[in-house]
């Protein structure tokens, strides 16, 4: 494909593909990435401490494992704050 011909039709994708999210708005519609669930440190650092290993709280409260382990440091962040 000749490169000119190429550009054109790409730019027409991009006015396409903005058209259409600017309608989907319109109508009240939600653009972009969802928002994750809110993830609570000390329910995750009680299931820890409850002799769950990283794994077994990630399956308990469905959620990856680095996800984990970041409520984990962000839990122990907080103790040492308080302490």
């Amino acid at each position: 494909m000749h490169p000119s011909v190429a550009e054109l039709e790409r730019s027409i994708i991009i006015e396409r593909v903005r058209a259409g999210m600017a309608r989907a708005k319109a109508k009240g519609k939600k653009i972009g990435r969802p928002s994750g669930s809110v993830i609570d440190p000390l329910k995750v650092a009680t299931l820890r401490s409850g002799g769950l290993s990283i794994r077994a709280v990630a399956r308990e409260l469905k959620m990856g494992v680095g996800s984990v382990q970041r409520a984990l440091a962000l839990h122990q962040k907080g103790v040492a704050k308080t302490a």
